[in-house]
C-alpha cells in the first residue's frame, strides 16, 4: 500500500494554525510514513496524553474522515474522559503554578 492510500484511512483535524491531527488506522502508521507539505505537523493521538488529546477531541475541525464509527467512539470517550478530569488537570496545573511563584 502506498503512502497515500495510508494517510486517507485516517482522519485529520487542525490543532494548531499548521498541525494536523490523525486518527486511528487498522496499522500503526508512523510520522515519518506519510508524505507532508514543509510546515505541516502530524500527531497521531493513538498514545498522546489525555490533556492534548482531550482539546483536540473538544475544539478539532474535522478535514477527512474514512471510519466515522470509529471517529465518533473516539471523540465520544476521550471528550468524556477529558471534561471529567479537566478540574483534576485544572487544578494540577494551579498547584504547579503555585510551588514555582514560591520558588519550589
Amino acid at each position: 500500500m502506498d503512502r497515500t492510500s495510508q494517510a486517507n484511512r485516517r482522519f485529520c483535524v487542525p490543532v494548531a494554525n499548521q498541525g494536523m491531527k490523525a486518527s486511528r488506522s487498522s496499522r500503526q502508521t508512523q510520522k515519518f510514513d506519510i508524505l507532508l507539505s514543509p510546515g505541516i505537523d502530524l500527531l497521531v493521538l493513538d498514545g498522546a496524553p489525555l490533556e492534548l488529546a482531550g482539546r483536540v477531541a473538544l475544539y478539532g475541525r474535522l478535514v477527512f474522515e474514512a471510519d466515522p464509527r470509529t471517529r465518533v467512539v473516539w471523540e465520544a470517550t476521550t471528550r468524556k474522559i477529558y471534561l471529567d478530569e479537566l478540574p483534576r488537570i485544572t487544578k494540577a496545573h494551579q498547584e504547579f503554578a503555585d510551588a514555582v511563584r514560591r520558588g519550589r
